[in-house]
């Protein structure tokens, strides 16, 4: 179980995470920045007419990286959990454990995006890129509920910090907030989508949104630690008024 007794912070746990987060990058860079026509294909925006030429290791190293990324994610994620736990036992409990089924989503969402492209390049070659558009995007069809699933999922547990660090009553600054993938996913989707001109770069960009959040997170939590003296454990009254197992 999670409690103030047991953990002790370690703050290169972060390290991890921010390593974990700029691995990711590089593989959304693998995957965007050789594409330089743009022009759409499916998956919402996701497979664009340039992934008929990408070359084929670059979608395999991709998925290399994020499977590491995603593994480095999980250290730096048991230590937000473990400080909150200082304060808020039962919702960083919950918070650890919809990590984890984030960090194995966000491994397969990863995969999701990957197949398709490699089919479309694939298909392109065999069969030209007429039917190559049809049958990438029936599997950009058949992958969205489960894509959307887990999109909608990873904004839960990082919601759950942004509420807790929001009031000041956790171990964490409340500026580091609004360094939550919860806060600056919108803002990031808006810019790149909607505010910036679509070019490689910007394309390249929006496939790492996710990723930018997560270093952003990391980087703001190791800097941004109270004193020890500022932090009062356990003092949420529902959380405090069960004891703890």
């Amino acid at each position: 179980m999670l409690n103030m007794e047991k953990h002790t912070d370690r703050s290169y746990l972060f390290l991890l995470g921010i390593a974990g987060s700029l691995i990711a990058i590089i593989g959304d860079i693998l995957l965007g920045y050789a594409v330089e026509e743009l022009g759409f294909v499916a998956g919402f925006g996701i497979v664009r007419e340039g992934h008929s030429g990408i070359a084929l290791w670059r979608l395999v190293l991709s998925l290399v990286l994020a499977m590491i990324a995603f593994t480095l994610y999980l250290p730096a994620l048991w230590e937000v959990s473990g400080r909150l736990s200082r304060t808020h036992p039962k919702s960083a409990r919950a918070f650890w454990w919809l990590s984890l089924a984030d960090a194995l989503g966000w491994g397969l969402l990863h995969a999701a995006y990957c197949w398709p492209i490699y089919a479309y390049r694939l298909l392109g070659d065999a069969v030209g890129s007429e039917i190559a558009d049809s049958i990438t995007n029936s599997l950009m069809q058949a992958v969205f509920p489960f894509a959307l699933f887990y999109v909608l999922l990873s904004i839960v547990p990082f919601g759950i910090l942004f509420i807790l660090i929001v009031p000041g009553r956790s171990v964490f600054p409340r500026w580091t907030a609004f360094c939550t993938p919860a806060f600056l996913f919108g803002p990031l989707y808006i810019l790149y989508y909607q505010v910036l001109p679509l070019n490689t770069a910007t394309y390249t960009l929006a496939l790492g949104i996710m990723n930018q959040c997560m270093l952003a997170l990391f980087t703001a939590l190791l800097f941004g630690q109270k004193p020890a003296a500022d932090v009062r454990p356990k003092n949420d009254a529902r959380e405090s008024s069960t004891p703890e197992a």
